[in-house]
């Protein structure tokens, strides 16, 4: 049931694939149960978002920032150098750090003082005052092995039919049976979901791959990039790379943030997509189903009907429709501005004023 900080959403694996607490672990099921709005950066070391963290019940602010700290700070016992003639541990790699200074300069004027007390209280007990920094291996490296090749702009909308097609049959065959048919409900219930973010994510990787404009717009726009800092010396092979460089945010991206996933279709493919807002009860419902083996939170069983899924494939279909028509009409409007010339007038004098 338990793993390690490094296995938790929206943190880095560390180099090595350790456990960065050295030993020390807590529940997944702290962070599991904090909305998909609890955390500003995904792509990168859990960072809480600052206005859902200052009104959070207590349990899920000490969640967050438990999270948020486990990810930059670790046990110097798990790779610090040790010299007892020296005194102890080498911290090579900076520090110590101690949660208490940490803590109170990250979320002080956030989180009560006496909240961000009992974190640190508890890792006190952990490790004591003296932690190291964590140092991350890069998760969001591309890995063309579990990248997705898209031969065509119809291939995402086609896909996604395909697939509610499947699932259709799938519930409406179903045996009618006490066990079977809502274990198959809820199962394809929360395909139907795992769908709509295919679609997403395949739709964004073909403009990648066949519109120069969406990568410089992507860097330029999105926060995720807009926000780095690169050094002159590594900047032309981070250029060069760039495409490999989004391909991997794209493949660690949680699809159902929708708010990291809108930057992408509105900087990067210049459309706005529809509302997400409607997928938020069906996201909490799945987010039971996978994540609580389909229970609620208070432990009572998620009911799904066939009607309920039928319901919802049709709501995603006709979301993945409006977005589909929407990015074909911005592309052919592009199409026309390249085409387009504006005429030059010769006034015989070999300028044009």
């Amino acid at each position: 049931m338990s793993q390690a900080v490094a296995d938790s959403p929206g943190v880095y694996r560390t180099k090595n694939g350790g456990n960065p607490m050295g030993g020390h672990e807590y529940y997944q099921d702290d962070i599991a149960d904090l909305p998909p709005n609890a955390f500003a950066n995904v792509g990168g070391p859990s960072d809480p978002d600052d206005s859902w963290l200052k009104t959070a019940e207590e349990k899920h602010q000490i969640a967050a920032m438990r999270a948020w700290f486990t990810a930059r700070y670790c046990d110097p016992a798990y790779e610090t150098p040790y010299n007892g003639r020296e005194g102890g541990y080498l911290y090579i790699h900076g520090g110590p750090y101690d949660p208490a200074d940490e803590l109170d300069e990250r979320f002080g004027g956030i989180v009560p003082n006496e909240v961000i007390q009992r974190l640190v209280d508890d890792l006190y007990s952990q490790v004591g005052h003296d932690w190291a920094p964590l140092r991350y291996g890069r998760d969001d490296l591309y890995d063309d092995d579990y990248g997705v090749e898209v031969p065509d702009p119809e291939s995402p909308m086609r896909s996604l039919r395909g697939r509610m097609h499947e699932l259709r049959q799938l519930v409406e065959n179903a045996p009618n049976d006490v066990l079977t048919a809502p274990l198959v409900c809820r199962l394809a219930y929360a395909a139907a979901i795992t769908s709509l973010e295919s679609f997403l994510w395949e739709t964004v990787v073909y403009w990648l791959d066949h519109d120069d404009g969406t990568a410089p717009r992507i860097i330029q726009n999105v926060p995720h990039f807009k926000e780095q800092k690169v050094s002159l010396g590594t900047i032309y092979e981070r250029i060069a790379g760039i495409k490999d460089e989004i391909k991997g945010y794209l493949q660690t991206l949680v699809w159902h943030r929708w708010n990291d996933v809108a930057p992408l279709f509105k900087y990067g493919l210049e459309v706005t997509p529809p509302s997400f807002k409607e997928f938020d009860e069906p996201m909490r419902m799945r987010h039971d189903i996978v994540h609580r083996s389909g229970l609620t939170k208070e432990g009572e069983a998620v009911v799904v009907l066939p009607g309920d899924v039928l319901a919802l494939q049709d709501r995603i279909t006709a979301f993945a429709e409006k977005l589909y028509d929407a990015i074909r009409t911005q592309k052919a409007n592009n199409r026309e501005e390249q085409i387009y010339e504006p005429p030059i007038f010769d006034t015989g004098s070999g300028s044009l004023f």
